[in-house]
C-alpha cells in the first residue's frame, strides 16, 4: 500500500514531536534527503508525491535520537 508524502510527513512529525522541538523541520529534511530533493523542492512537490523509499528508516533513526545531520 502506498502512502502519500503528506500523510507520511504528518505522521513522522507527530512521532518526532516527543523528542524534538523542531519535529516538522526534522521530518521535512529527512524526507527531502530520502527523495533526493532540496527541502524547497520537496515543499513544492509534496502534494503529488508518495512516501519516498527509505523515509521510514530515517524517521526511526531520528526517533532513536540520532541527530538529523548524521
Amino acid at each position: 500500500m502506498t502512502i502519500s508524502a503528506q500523510a507520511a510527513l504528518r505522521a513522522a512529525s507527530e512521532r518526532l514531536a516527543a523528542i524534538s522541538d523542531t519535529a516538522r523541520l526534522d521530518a521535512e529534511v529527512l524526507m527531502a534527503h530520502a527523495a533526493g530533493l532540496s527541502r524547497g523542492e520537496l515543499l513544492l512537490r509534496l502534494r503529488d508525491m508518495e512516501e519516498p523509499a527509505g523515509f521510514a528508516a530515517l524517521v526511526d533513526r531520528r526517533a532513536a535520537r540520532e541527530p538529523v545531520s548524521h
